[in-house]
């Protein structure tokens, strides 16, 4: 039978292992830190990514300021795959072009197809894509135009190309021209813009414009 107070050789092999690793750790034989490491993550897989829609920007790193409450945008339906759009009133490029720095943003509602919406209502021209039975809306090209000498695009860099999430027929397309020219008489030039009519009549062209959209 062997003695209970006597130690095993594995047993103080161990001790003797960990008295040394705990000897290394508490010791500084590193010196004092010359160099900084920056780390990335962890990251939030509902996070969402921002992008922009313009041709140019389109692959530019999107950087929101830290002091805004939408810096970090959780999807709270990531099951929905629905387009979600953000508006920034204040964007600047850094100095090699390859971020675009945004402040006071909003995040749009929720609300499906509306990325594509406005920016059918605002655009000065779109052209609409069809699928290959041409029954059928799947996307669209906004921009300004094209030369009708050169017949070449004007600013091309800066058009923007969505392909449409949700269904859009003949009937939509019509309600939207129409809340295109009802928009257009508030912002257009000439006799007819609105520098030349009465408050009276803006606040009647901005109502009707609003009752065509919510209606």
């Amino acid at each position: 039978m062997l003695d209970a107070s006597v130690s095993s050789p594995t047993k103080d092999d161990e001790k003797h292992l960990i008295r040394i690793l705990l000897e290394s750790f508490a010791s500084n034989r590193l010196g004092t830190p010359n160099c900084k490491v920056v780390l990335h993550g962890p990251f939030n897989p509902y996070e969402l990514k921002c992008h922009s829609l313009t041709r140019i920007s389109k692959f530019r790193c999107v950087w929101i300021e830290k002091e805004s409450i939408n810096s970090v945008v959780i999807s709270d339906s990531p099951a929905d795959l629905h387009q979600r759009m953000l508006v920034a009133a204040s964007l600047s490029v850094n100095e090699t072009g390859s971020t675009m720095l945004l402040r006071e943003t909003s995040l749009m509602p929720h609300i499906p197809g509306l990325p594509a919406l406005l920016s059918m209502l605002f655009a000065p021209v779109m052209e609409l894509r069809v699928g290959r039975d041409g029954k059928c809306y799947t996307g669209v090209l906004c921009g300004l135009g094209w030369n009708s000498t050169t017949e070449a695009p004007i600013l091309p860099e800066h058009d923007i190309e969505l392909a449409f999430d949700v269904c859009f027929d003949v009937e939509d397309i019509v309600e939207i021209n129409i809340l295109r020219a009802a928009i257009n008489k508030l912002v257009c030039d000439g006799p007819n813009g609105s520098k030349y009519l009465g408050p009276e009549r803006i606040a009647q062209l901005q109502e009707n414009a609003r009752q065509k959209l919510l209606g």
